[in-house]
């Protein structure tokens, strides 16, 4: 809706009714207003001097009262005074906590600010709380060396007359600032008494005519409208907006504030076709996720079966189950026949997990497993293969354990991933390694090294992604759709574990698979 330009004398009315009523305020309430702020003002500086009297030497008597009795029976010198009679060294910590506390109070004191008078006596009571910790200390000693009460007691006396006589003066000094505070309080109290006295019953009679006609205006030209304003901006926070914004048509501020409510209410409007907008293509996007990752699992399960059967067929006509192969050239092409199929079962097989973690249908199927003996599994069905390129695989982790709770099937499958890339990289002649040890806080990390061909540390993020693939340069052929350190971090994860790797080119690579050692089974 277009908003109307505002007249000349769109402020006419409103505006007049505010200058009538200021004057009338002026008039009838001018003395008031006077008489008000001079009471004010006294009341106020009697606040400002009591505000300061609580600061200043209110707050000084308490802080005194606490500092007599840290002093005091039960304080720093009685305490003092039992370890020389007891020679009972809890009598050492009390009377230290003491003058800890006393060395606080005198601090909070001094902080108030102080006369000459006070910060002398300060000053003694800081020499004496010196002399008492020196004291403590004489006393622990001559103690420990087995002297007699009356011995510790010659050497280490203290005399508290001066610390006495600078409490005494403390004191004098309060009630000295209690007495000038009572006689100001006193005389400003006075004054503002016969001011409110003199002007009381005048402001009685202009205030009721003042808030009458206040009163008057303030509903009828501006309470009723804004109530009105204010429960149609309600409707529009519920988001109800049929109903149109009432009062644009006015031409005064009533109706500037209409009409910018109206505008908020047709942004409203458009925001809520827009929300809509969003919803409709959330869902689309969310309805073609779910078509592709169906599209994956079902042409995954699809493709298995004419692979297995491939597969199959191809062991069979290889190992000669109905007699020998004629032609050297099949038999390595029935070979090649054989691998080829493997390698594409095992990615359709990987296409197929990543389908189901992206459903959010992968569920661990959980049990007490041997870590050891699951190792052990997968240097066997590498051994031959590591043989052939005279790659050495070397196990430095325990074959009998540990024992973990874990999902057999997915953590064979994490080994089996990290150690077929390991020594499917590792040029001919190299060295695969795997150890095991707890970490500080009792995790289980399983290291699997080898002197492979490496990566670069800006490739690693994209080797542990989602078909991402590394440029291995020679190695090219042997890479897959590279979901297998994506899919061997996402299992690691999924049993609340965490995948490292650490690689560097042409010197090999680390990948470490660290367990929480929730998952350890105790042995014992």
């Amino acid at each position: 809706r277009r908003v109307r330009p505002m007249s000349p004398l769109s402020f006419l009315k409103i505006k007049t009714l505010t200058v009538i009523v200021a004057i009338v305020l002026a008039t009838f309430a001018g003395m008031t207003v006077l008489s008000s702020y001079y009471i004010n003002r006294q009341v106020s500086s009697v606040g400002d001097r009591w505000q300061e009297f609580r600061e200043g030497p209110a707050k000084k008597v308490a802080i005194l009262s606490d500092l007599r009795n840290a002093l005091g029976y039960g304080g720093m010198i009685h305490n003092f005074k039992n370890l020389i009679l007891r020679q009972d060294r809890k009598y050492i910590l009390k009377a230290s906590l003491d003058i800890l506390n006393i060395t606080a109070l005198l601090t909070s004191y001094q902080n108030i600010g102080l006369s000459v008078r006070e910060k002398a006596a300060m000053d003694i009571l800081d020499s004496r709380l010196t002399k008492y910790e020196k004291a403590i200390a004489v006393a622990e000693k001559m103690a420990g060396e087995g002297r007699t009460s009356k011995e510790i007691d010659a050497v280490v006396h203290v005399n508290d007359d001066l610390a006495i006589s600078a409490m005494l003066a403390i004191v004098g000094e309060l009630e000295q600032a209690y007495a000038d505070e009572g006689s100001r309080v006193e005389q400003l109290v006075a004054e503002t008494n016969r001011t409110s006295n003199t002007v009381f019953i005048a402001s009685l009679v202009l205030a009721f005519g003042s808030i009458g006609f206040t009163l008057w205006f303030m509903y009828l030209r501006v309470l009723a409208p804004i109530r009105v304003l204010s429960e149609s901006m309600q409707e529009i926070s519920r988001r109800n907006t049929s109903e149109p914004v009432p009062g644009t048509m006015r031409d005064d501020e009533i109706g500037d504030m209409a009409r910018t409510v109206e505008v908020f209410r047709n942004v409203i409007v458009e925001r809520k076709s827009f929300e809509a907008s969003l919803i409709e293509s959330r869902e689309l996007a969310e309805s073609s996720n779910r078509a592709k990752t169906d599209f994956l699992a079902n042409m995954s399960h699809e493709l298995r079966t004419p692979l297995n059967g491939i597969i199959g067929l191809s062991e069979v006509i290889r190992e000669g189950t109905f007699g020998p192969l004629e032609n050297d050239k099949y038999a390595e092409y029935i070979n090649e026949i054989h691998d080829s199929g493997s390698h594409l079962l095992a990615v359709v097989q990987n296409i197929l997990d990543v389908s189901e973690i992206d459903s959010s249908s992968v569920a661990l199927k959980e049990e007490s497993v041997n870590l050891g003996s699951v190792i052990q599994d997968c240097l066997r069905e590498l051994a031959q293969n590591a043989e052939a390129r005279n790659i050495s695989l070397r196990n430095h982790a325990d074959p009998s354990g540990p024992m973990v709770h874990a999902d057999p099937g997915r953590i064979t499958q994490i080994f089996n991933n990290v150690l077929t890339n390991a020594v499917k990289f590792t040029p001919d002649g190299g060295d695969v390694s795997i150890d095991s040890f707890f970490e500080e806080g009792g995790t289980l990390a399983i290291s699997i090294t080898d002197t492979g061909i490496g990566m670069a540390r800006d490739a690693i993020n994209e080797a542990l992604s989602p078909f991402g693939q590394v440029n291995r340069g020679h190695f090219a052929k042997h890479e897959g759709t590279g979901l297998g350190l994506y899919l061997t971090r996402i299992l690691v994860e999924m049993h609340g574990g965490v995948l490292k790797v650490k690689s560097a080119v042409d010197r090999g690579t680390r990948v470490t698979v660290i367990l929480p050692k929730e998952r350890i089974i105790d042995s014992e």
